[in-house]
Order: structure tokens, then C-alpha cells, then sequence
């Protein structure tokens, strides 16, 4: 079962992206909302600082002593609102915001003769009066569990992201690293986030290393800000199994960027036949709504080497599968492993920090 800490930071948060700055006039540009390698890796280094022994094993880079039972099953920002905590989630890619209100974008068939660069039979497409797009939408989290349920949300549940955050540019100079005094003419800037009041970010974990204290305080992100946390209550959303096994379709949205074998292809798709199967279930996959790829790498603390750079099906990718046969209880128990089955190739260390999470929603 995972446990739930509400991270707010203190002053701002610099989540970096994977683009080198520090050069003159360069921009270290924030990526909001954070990779969740940035949580696992905060929370994990709080773990180990409050054990000693292990902490030596990492510093004497000493493989198994060293290594935690971790793992990152939610990330999410999240608002106090109302004596509440609730969970808030960018906009997904079959939701869309404009100047007429929020539309849902469905899968369509194709003209006779026509056919998709990615093989699937279903075009996902957006009936609606021509109206401007809005960037940075937000829902809540009864929004959010309206959309899982296949219900359209309103505009009542849609954030802007002013709302949550702001952009705090501030200056840097590059330091000479044998001297470590400041270079000549070597300033950069550096993008911080400044979160608005009551706004934090919501992360779950589980195993046995992810028994932390009630609160504490930890560092998080680039230049290692403080920020604190405490456990908190919080019930994530049932994934709709009676609606799956009675309607044969299902959607799958990731909550996190996806790291698959097949670029945007889920784990268990055939990429000939683009079926999912697996021992107790198969669907096929109709069609799917993926952004542009984003390029995900970090750094290896324990062998002080940089991570492999590998492109991810970005969060907020919706693939729609119908055909399906079998147990839906156990469709949901395959999403909750993270995807990760059949998928060679990649770095199981991975897995710990959270990538590969998604929700199963209804399609109706």
C-alpha cells in the first residue's frame, strides 16, 4: 500500500529540464510539472541521510548495501483547499480548453482509403466550434475522477496554471572551478518556481525503505532547496473495472512519461498487430493521442555516472483499446505494476523513480 507525503517547498524550486546552462548569457529553463526521478531521488536521499550505515555504503559506492526498497507510485501537484487535500492534474491529451468551454476529443474512423501513419484503425479527433486552444489548464481532482469515470468535465473543475505557480527569473554567475570564484562575464539566468499559497506537490511511495517519519524537511531539485513535508491521507481514484468488463474498451492515461521498449508503444503491445496481450486479458489498441516524445536522462549518485538519455512518451498520453477480453481485475493489477513487464531493454533501476505510472479510465 502506498503512502502519501505533501511536499511543499519553502522558498521556490528550480525543476531543471535535461538542457545544459551555465554558459554566458544562457537560460536554465524550469519543467513544470517536475520529472518524478526529482521525488524519488529527494525522498530516497532523505531516507538515506537517516541511516547512517547506508549512507557510508553510498558514498563508498557500494551496490546492494546501498540500494533502497523503493518505489514512486504517484506524483502529483496538489492544493490544501477547503481543510482538504486534493490531488490536481494537467490536462490530458483527449481533453482540450478553449474560448467554447472544454471538449472531450474522440476517436473517430477514418475516410475509406485513408490511412494513419501508426497503423491503428481510429483517428483521435475534436468536434468542436472553431474557438482558441488555452494553454495551462489544470483540473482538480473531481475533474480529474469525472474524466477517469468517462464523464465530461466542467468548467468548474479547470485551473489555470497562474493559478498554482509563477515564473521567478533570477541571475547566476559561473563560478571558476578551481578557484570557485566568479568568471568574467559569465552570467546565466536561471528559471525558479514560486508556488502559490496552499499549493505543494502530492508523491506516493511504497516498500519497505518507504517507511519515512510523519515530517521532516528534505532537498529538492536543482541547488538542493529546502522543502518540507508531512504524511498525509489521501485515496487515489478506483480504476473503473465493472464499466471495462461490461462496455469491452477501456483508455489508458499516463500519469507519468512512459519509458517503453517500442518508443510510444506501451509495454505489452505488439507492434505488428497492436494488441495487447498478456496471460488473463487482450485488447486491441485503437488509437492513441501521444505529444511529441521528451528526452528524459539524470545522474547516477552511486556510480557517479550520467544515466542513459532515453526519449518518453510524455504524462498525459491517452491510448484507446476496445476488444477486450478477460479479467478486468487483472487488467488493473498490470497497470499497477508500471508497465514495466516485457519491457526489455530498459534500465530496471527506472522503475524506482516512477516513471510508467497510469490510470485506467473508462470509455464510454
Amino acid at each position: 500500500m502506498s503512502r502519501y507525503f505533501f511536499i511543499e517547498p519553502i522558498d521556490t524550486v528550480t525543476p531543471r529540464g535535461h538542457r545544459l546552462f551555465g554558459a554566458a548569457g544562457s537560460f536554465g529553463e524550469a519543467g513544470m510539472p517536475p520529472a518524478p526521478s526529482v521525488f524519488a531521488g529527494a525522498l530516497r536521499a532523505s531516507r538515506l541521510a537517516a541511516d547512517g550505515a547506508r549512507l557510508a555504503a553510498c558514498e563508498r559506492r557500494e551496490r546492494g548495501v546501498a540500494e533502497l526498497d523503493f518505489r514512486l507510485t504517484h506524483l502529483s501537484l496538489a492544493r490544501q483547499h477547503d481543510g482538504c487535500l486534493e490531488a490536481l492534474f494537467p490536462l490530458p491529451a483527449d481533453l482540450v480548453d478553449s474560448d467554447c468551454g472544454i471538449r472531450r476529443i474522440e476517436p473517430q474512423f477514418l475516410a475509406s482509403g485513408v490511412r494513419r501513419p501508426d497503423g491503428l484503425p481510429l483517428t483521435p479527433l475534436l468536434r468542436a466550434p472553431r474557438g482558441k486552444p488555452l494553454s495551462g489548464r489544470w483540473l482538480n481532482e473531481a475533474g480529474w475522477r469525472e474524466h477517469l469515470a468517462g464523464r465530461l468535465p466542467d468548467a468548474s473543475h479547470i485551473l489555470g496554471s497562474g493559478d498554482l505557480w509563477r515564473s521567478d527569473i533570477r541571475p547566476g554567475l559561473a563560478l571558476d572551478g578551481g578557484t570557485r570564484t566568479g568568471m568574467d562575464g559569465a552570467l546565466f539566468s536561471v528559471e525558479h518556481i514560486a508556488l502559490a499559497e496552499s499549493i505543494g506537490f502530492l508523491a506516493g511511495c511504497t516498500g519497505q525503505d518507504a517507511e519515512l517519519a510523519t515530517e521532516g524537511v528534505l532537498r529538492l531539485a536543482g541547488d538542493g532547496r529546502t522543502a518540507r513535508w508531512r504524511r498525509v491521507d489521501w485515496t487515489s481514484p478506483a480504476p473503473p473495472v465493472a464499466a471495462i468488463a461490461d462496455t469491452k474498451r477501456f483508455r489508458l492515461l499516463l500519469a507519468t512519461p512512459g519509458l517503453f521498449r517500442n518508443g510510444w508503444l506501451p509495454a505489452g503491445v505488439d507492434p505488428a498487430t497492436r494488441r495487447l496481450a498478456a496471460t488473463d486479458f487482450s485488447a486491441r489498441l485503437a488509437c492513441a493521442a501521444v505529444p511529441r516524445a521528451e528526452l528524459v536522462s539524470g545522474w547516477d549518485l552511486l556510480n557517479n555516472t550520467p544515466k542513459p538519455a532515453l526519449f518518453a512518451a510524455p504524462a498525459g498520453s491517452v491510448y484507446w483499446f476496445d476488444e477486450f477480453e478477460g479479467d478486468a481485475g487483472k487488467l488493473a493489477a498490470w497497470v499497477e505494476t508500471e508497465l514495466w513487464e516485457d519491457n526489455n531493454g530498459i534500465d530496471a533501476g527506472r522503475r524506482a523513480e516512477g516513471w510508467n505510472r497510469a490510470w485506467l479510465g473508462a470509455w464510454n
